[in-house]
């Protein structure tokens, strides 16, 4: 019976978790902002116990800053953390795109076109028309779903686990900065397709080259650079 408790306990504290996660990515509480697990229960229809549960994972893994006595608070991103977070991604993708290129078949090269050809003719309309927060956020989406399609056939389900986790990093950081969240125009376009033709190249050198670019090209964006 204490198992089946323990369980259903350990389950409700994962929903909360993803259910503040996906809120901390969207940038849906502000930099600095005091997370109170009593205060949080009833939105999330758990214990301030569970909540208190999710915090101490999201803060484990980057999302929330957590200190004795302080409590909790979303994190509050700086110039060198973005950065640092951005070059982690790079790595972890790089190799991932290295062993799918590796180990990929035509179901592979199928849905990563797939995904870039929904993320190019989204942005291709996103620079012909005024930008609405929705359009962001449904780009938002087909971005992550190309660079999680780049990965996908890498056989380690760690590698993309943590790549996951660090995407969700960037773009918290990132949302918290750009009202844009990170779409830069044509540049950008330039940069996914240069990713897609290395990929299906079969250039695991020039893909990570490309992907690196792509970084580099944030870095030196205003976004990278400012401060909350």
């Amino acid at each position: 019976m204490s198992s089946e408790i323990d369980e259903g306990g350990h389950s409700e504290a994962m929903g909360v978790y993803a259910r503040l996660r996906e809120v901390l990515v969207a940038g849906g509480v502000a930099p600095g902002e005091k997370l109170m697990p009593r205060s949080l229960a009833p939105r999330y229809a758990a214990s301030a116990a569970t909540v208190r549960e999710a915090l101490l994972r999201l803060a484990a893994e980057g999302f929330v800053d957590s200190a004795p006595q302080r409590g909790f608070r979303a994190v509050k991103p700086s110039a060198g953390t973005v950065w640092e977070i951005a070059h982690f991604r790079v790595l972890l993708e790089a190799e991932g795109a290295r062993l799918s290129i590796e180990r990929g078949g035509m179901e592979w090269e199928a849905n990563l076109t797939a995904a870039h050809h929904r993320l190019s003719h989204l942005e291709a309309r996103m620079r012909g028309e005024a930008i609405d927060p929705a359009l962001l956020r449904f780009w938002s989406g087909c971005d992550r779903a190309f660079h999680e399609a780049l990965i996908a056939e890498c056989g380690s389900r760690r590698l993309i686990a943590e790549h996951r986790t660090v995407f969700d990093q960037f773009k918290q950081h990132v949302v918290a900065r750009d009202p844009l969240l990170g779409f830069r125009g044509p540049d950008l376009v330039r940069e996914h397709s240069d990713i897609l033709r290395s990929a299906l190249d079969r250039d695991p050198v020039g893909c990570a080259d490309a992907l690196r670019r792509h970084f580099e090209a944030f870095r030196r964006s205003g976004v990278a650079q400012a401060e909350i």
